[in-house]
């Protein structure tokens, strides 16, 4: 080296590799990368600093200009393994796995008892579909280090993924069950049995899978909304999913669970995938009379900001229209379906639940205007079929009908408002099959 300056401070090589490897493994990036390119302006063809300088571009999230130095890395030195190694890794994370296979097979071929290479050779051919000899490497890398749980944990999650079958869910649950024996704290081995669970409909195993995953790592917004997919499936409430064990009194306590853990999950990064859920689950549960107010509250603030993102959500433009709707408030509901609607087809419209429940609200002035002077033929069927005839004054005559399970979760709630107005006012209930205990209610509320 040439005679240092005075204030500056030689090293030597070692010492400048020591220090840069000391700031990588510290997650100081930015010195780390600087005393690697300060070795290769001093001598580019320096592979080792080429090689840690591209695995932390790597985990920059500089994919492209990771691989380039690793491949200049290889041309200085291509009997190194981990070299190989780690540009099959890079390889695999931009979809090139039939490369990446190459890459790591080239690693193993230089040094056979590398158990991390075994190990990415099996994940690269798993994603080309190869699931034995990925298999075989997994258990490989077991062989050569016995305490590899991310093998077992990787082959359990390759055989859940895979065909239906009793043969392979055992399989499966066996490498998950080995992989969970070598680290039991494992938030992606517990997480892994839950998807495991899932796919085999085993939704209450599912729950305690994910609820673990969940409780290792309760600031991951993924674990949270696997867990309430979990819950909304083995609650039963859920059509695609029903369960004879679940009868629909039993819904009220998981699905606000559910609901929760996806406000949750959502404040903790969840993605799309987590927020659409949220708000079906939300119309799930209101058209059951099964979310409380505060909770409607909440969602419906959040589906304020879901709309000017995605304008063509109607479960969230539901949950805007129902909270108003709660708080009395039905003409601006009906106004907010109405402005929501405005230039959609009737195709479109049919197509959409939420659409078609809320096109026919209209609580505008006008609209209601119109009906005071509309005298209902009902009205003209005499005593028999009108036990509440209308008084002589005059006055609405509201017609309720609807099946027993609805009239028990909204029924009340609604007379308690429609019988606040005018004395001369009627309602007429009409109830599709009542039970014994319909009937007594009606009589009840006849009576007063």
């Amino acid at each position: 080296m040439s005679q240092a300056q005075p204030g500056v401070v030689m090293v030597s090589l070692s010492e400048a590799y020591a220090i840069a490897i000391g700031h990588h493994r510290a997650g100081r990036m930015g010195e780390a990368a600087g005393v690697y390119r300060a070795i290769l302006d001093a001598d580019p063809r320096q592979a080792d600093a080429l090689h840690l300088l591209g695995v932390l571009s790597g985990q920059t999230g500089r994919s492209e200009e990771a691989v380039s130095l690793i491949a200049q890395a290889i041309a200085q030195d291509p009997e190194a393994a981990d070299y190989h190694d780690n540009l099959g890794s890079l390889r695999r994370g931009g979809g090139d796995a039939m490369r990446a296979a190459a890459h790591h097979a080239r690693a193993l071929a230089l040094e056979p008892a590398r158990a991390k290479a075994t190990f990415n050779r099996g994940l690269a051919l798993g994603d080309l579909g190869r699931m034995g000899e990925a298999l075989g490497c997994f258990r490989a890398a077991l062989r050569i280090d016995p305490g590899y749980g991310a093998a077992a944990l990787a082959a359990g999650r390759l055989l859940s993924g895979g065909p239906e079958s009793g043969v392979i869910r055992g399989a499966a649950e066996r490498w998950l069950a080995h992989a969970l024996s070598l680290a039991p704290d494992s938030a992606d081995g517990w997480a892994a049995v839950g998807r495991a669970r899932l796919a085999a409909g085993e939704a209450d195993g599912a729950v305690t899978g994910y609820g673990r995953a969940a409780r290792l790592r309760p600031g991951d917004g993924a674990a949270l909304s696997n867990l309430a997919m979990a819950t909304l499936q083995a609650s039963g409430a859920l059509p695609e999913f029903p369960r004879a064990d679940r009868p629909e009194a039993s819904w009220g306590e998981p699905l606000a669970r559910a609901l929760d853990l996806f406000l949750a999950a959502l404040e903790r990064g969840a993605g799309e995938v987590a927020e659409v859920a949220l708000f079906r689950t939300a119309v799930l549960t209101i058209h059951r009379g099964m979310l409380d107010d505060a909770r409607l509250e909440r969602i419906a603030e959040r589906a304020r900001d879901r709309l000017r993102r995605a304008a063509g959500d109607g479960a969230a433009a539901a949950c805007i229209a129902h909270g108003l709707y709660r708080r009395g408030r039905l003409v601006t509901a009906s106004r907010l379906a109405r402005r929501y609607l405005r230039g959609w087809s009737e195709e479109a419209i049919r197509a959409d639940p939420q659409a078609v429940k809320w096109r026919p609200v209209d609580a505008r002035p006008v609209f209601l205007e119109a009906l005071a002077g509309y005298w209902p033929r009902i009205a003209e069927a005499g005593e028999r079929s009108m036990p509440v005839p209308p008084a002589a004054e005059g006055g609405a005559i509201l017609l309720v009908s609807v099946d027993s399970g609805y009239w028990r979760r909204f029924g009340g709630w609604f007379l308690s408002h429609a019988l606040k107005e005018e004395p001369g006012d009627r309602v007429h209930v009409h109830i599709v099959n009542p039970g014994a205990e319909d009937r007594a209610d009606l009589d009840r509320r006849c009576a007063a």
